[in-house]
């Protein structure tokens, strides 16, 4: 291990970050180690690239995103209802497209994915409960970014980034759907990532 070092706030770093557009992650970098956060994002100084390819988790989630894009235009197609069969079938062919590009014979690789194909049908179970209590994605809000300028004071203002993976309508009010394929934070967590200085 190393010992800490702080690294002081001078006026070219806080220029520095002003120019970067901060995501999420980005901040939870920042609260996680403030150190991690200055090589990584003020820096720019990216983690050794492994020798072989690994698909992580992080992977895994993506691949699942690009096959939800590709799928949820089916569940709310007003011009056939598909029952949960139906609807499994199309979501497992896009997602067998997805991975066919992805090219990993690994077979902890394949497993992970495998599992992840597993949780299919209660996805559609949900969406389909949703879609009977009046639910329905809004026609082309489907991963959506978006950015803004926050002040934190008088002297510096970031912009900060966000993505949201669709957005739903019931009865005049809109809600943003963000999925989660890895750990879902606790409320502890969330309420400690909001009172972080």
């Amino acid at each position: 291990t190393y010992p800490a070092k702080n690294i002081k706030k001078t006026d070219e770093i806080i220029k520095e970050i002003q120019k970067k557009k901060l995501s999420s992650s980005s901040l939870k970098d920042y609260i996680d180690c403030p150190l991690k956060f200055y090589f990584k994002h003020i820096l720019s100084i990216r983690e050794e690239e492994k020798m072989i390819e690994e698909f992580d988790s992080a992977d895994a989630g993506k691949l699942i995103h690009k096959t939800l894009k590709h799928f949820i235009p089916h569940l709310f197609n007003t011009d056939k209802a598909l029952n949960e069969d139906e609807l499994f079938g199309i979501l497992s062919k896009e997602f067998d497209k997805a991975f066919s590009k992805v090219g990993t014979q690994n077979h902890a690789d394949v497993l992970m994915l495998k599992t992840a194909k597993s949780r299919f049908r209660q996805f559609i179970k949900n969406e389909l409960k949703r879609k009977e209590e009046g639910y329905r994605t809004i026609e082309g809000n489907l991963e959506l970014s978006g950015e803004t300028k926050f002040k934190i004071n008088d002297k510096i203002t970031v912009t900060l980034t966000g993505r949201i993976d669709r957005i739903d309508e019931k009865d005049g009010k809109y809600f943003l759907i963000d999925y989660k394929t890895g750990k879902i934070p606790s409320a502890k967590a969330i309420k400690d990532f909001t009172n972080a200085p």
